[in-house]
């Protein structure tokens, strides 16, 4: 914020990091100084597992970039639009957001502190904030964290919960559930998995990387797709070989849908995928039967049946993830119910609506 009129600005002389380990725990502290002898300010940079490189960045890159700037200036960092700056003020401090709002748009966090609804009803409602990054567990848990963030909906503020090394899996895994219940979704902070965590905690599978899980199938079925078409020129045939091996990967996936976890799969095997591609045969047959006898072209029998095989196989397989989450009762009975009903539905009317529809050319 701007220096007060007739004073003069506030400039920064030296920022560094000290380095100590009380309790042999390695904590890294960032001391900022400026040209009045008796005005500093300090912050945490710990970082356990790399302490030495954020020493290192601060007093080789943070120093010579902030020196001489000034340090009250925050509308500064304007021209690298930050995701958001963290913290600027301490709790006790929140009266002076109201006056840091009117001096810059960069996007403001806070909240890890914070333990009670008086910290954060008036930062929220008065739009002080653009996200909010408490401690669910210092609040109170999920329950007040879940009322929280639907105040925070309201203003158009987003959650970035505080998520850091020393919460356990079990705090992480309640973060992500509410970031998948709520709306106004930012960001989520959380810690890389080690051999040691997973032993201690063996209930929390990692999956694989982004690398493995996104980019490497985006690029491959590009890939694919530019041969697959050149290579449909030479004939009819790969198109049939296609669709083998399309049902069987829609078999396989079912097969994992309901085996409801990895090491049911294994001991299962072969077997849980048989009586897949059983049950999935009862709903493509149907399909594609009931498009032959309405007239339908080969490629539209095709399309009606895999989409009945595709309901007939998934629903159940997710309603028996339903019931084993809530055990066997009168309601799990009544979703079966309607799964064989929205299957039935889609053996009667699915062949009529693909060939009476008039859009159905321009869609093949």
């Amino acid at each position: 914020m701007s220096s007060c009129d007739g004073l003069p600005p506030v400039k920064i002389r030296k920022v560094r990091a000290i380095t100590t380990a009380p309790d042999g725990i390695r904590l890294v502290v960032d001391k900022v100084e400026t040209d009045e002898p008796e005005l500093y300010g300090l912050g945490c940079a710990t970082f356990n597992q790399r302490p030495l490189a954020v020493v290192e960045a601060v007093n080789s890159y943070l120093d010579p970039f902030a020196r001489g700037r000034s340090a009250d200036n925050i509308e500064d960092l304007e021209q690298y639009h930050p995701f958001f700056i963290e913290d600027p003020l301490a709790p006790e401090k929140n009266g002076y957001f109201t006056t840091m709002r009117q001096q810059t748009s960069c996007p403001t966090a806070i909240g890890e502190l914070f333990n009670n609804p008086d910290e954060w009803v008036e930062l929220i409602s008065n739009r002080l904030i653009d996200f909010i990054r408490v401690h669910l567990s210092q609040i109170g848990g999920l329950t007040p964290a879940r009322k929280l963030a639907t105040l925070a909906e309201h203003f158009a503020v987003r959650s970035a919960w505080h998520g850091p090394g020393d919460v356990s899996p079990v705090g992480h895994a309640c973060n992500a559930q509410l970031d998948l219940a709520i709306s106004n979704f930012g960001i989520q902070e959380g810690p890389r998995s080690s051999d040691r965590l997973q032993e201690v905690f063996p209930g929390c599978p990692e999956m694989w990387g982004i690398l493995t899980m996104v980019i490497l199938p985006i690029v491959g079925g590009l890939i694919a797709g530019r041969i697959l078409t050149a290579m449909r020129l030479r004939g009819p045939w790969l198109d049939r070989l296609l669709s083998i091996f399309a049902m069987s990967a829609i078999c396989l996936i079912i097969a994992i849908i309901t085996s409801l976890s990895r090491d049911q799969l294994l001991s299962v095997g072969i077997a849980l995928i048989l009586a897949s591609i059983l049950h999935n045969g009862f709903g493509y047959l149907p399909g594609y039967c009931g498009a032959w006898l309405l007239g339908l072209d080969e490629s539209d029998r095709r399309t009606v049946a895999i989409e009945i095989g595709l309901q007939n196989g998934v629903g159940p397989g997710y309603e028996r993830h339903a019931q084993h989450r809530r055990g066997p009762g009168a309601d799990d009975l009544r979703t079966v119910d309607e799964y064989l009903w929205f299957d039935t539905c889609f053996v009667v009317a699915g062949p009529p609506t693909a060939r009476l529809a008039p859009w159905r050319d321009t869609l093949i």
